[in-house]
């Protein structure tokens, strides 16, 4: 969605149960559409990869539903807007110590899974992390 410029990420961490992204939709791009095409491809391609890799976990997520087989993320997921740089960094804040809370590791920017080492080092594996501006 980033390499199609329908968004912009500037932060994110993955927990094991969860995660967390700030994105913003760019141009004329519909928030809700946008959510929504990035919960199906994330879906299907975890489904995917359950499939061919984790034949075992696959049913936790089997569901009894007519439009879907599987059910990977909630159905209303929390969106919160953000309208300011000082609530970008309240935000990024705090999904960069969920690693840390959790004890995941000590210091944020030594999770692997989260854009902290973006913001604390500037560098990043993550090429599709840019800084609010």
């Amino acid at each position: 969605m980033v390499e199609e410029k329908r968004v912009q990420v500037f932060g994110f961490v993955i927990m094991y149960n969860h995660i967390l992204v700030i994105w913003r939709a760019t141009n004329d791009q519909n928030r809700v559409k946008v959510q929504h095409a990035f919960m199906t491809y994330t879906a299907q391609t975890i489904i995917k990869d359950l499939k061919l890799h984790h034949t075992k976990v696959l049913p936790h997520f089997k569901v009894d539903a007519k439009d879907r087989t599987y059910q990977i993320w909630e159905r209303n997921p929390l969106s919160v807007e953000i309208r300011s740089y000082d609530v970008l960094f309240q935000k990024l804040q705090y999904i960069h110590q969920k690693p840390v809370r959790a004890g995941i590791c000590n210091v944020p920017e030594d999770y692997r899974f989260s854009s902290a080492s973006f913001y604390v080092n500037d560098t990043s594996e993550w090429d599709f992390l840019e800084k609010w501006g």
